[in-house]
């Protein structure tokens, strides 16, 4: 069953990785596999001072996860917000 998922995943990833435009170089997204149970896949967006991510863990539970990182034109962090949801994604 972890196989289809990551099927899925992998499926809807690339389906997704030019939607919007972006230019190459400003957005990333993995899968991971840990061992045999756990799938864990992660989506990036950069922009100027910013990057924004998503992570969906597929294990004993599911998880989703939103962070949001924003840094001066130093490179110091500014701001930094990390929201998780035990279940899946957030009903919004």
């Amino acid at each position: 069953m972890l196989g289809v998922i990551a099927a899925l995943v992998i499926a809807s990833m690339t389906a997704c990785g030019d939607a919007g435009g972006s230019s190459a170089g400003d957005s990333a997204s993995y899968l991971t596999l840990l061992g045999t149970d756990t799938l864990v896949a992660e989506w990036m967006e950069f922009g100027e001072n910013r990057v924004e991510a998503s992570a969906l863990l597929r294990g004993s539970q599911t998880t989703w996860s939103e962070y949001l990182l924003e840094t001066d034109d130093a490179g110091m962090v500014t701001r930094w917000e990390a929201r998780t949801w035990q279940g899946g994604a957030p009903n919004d």
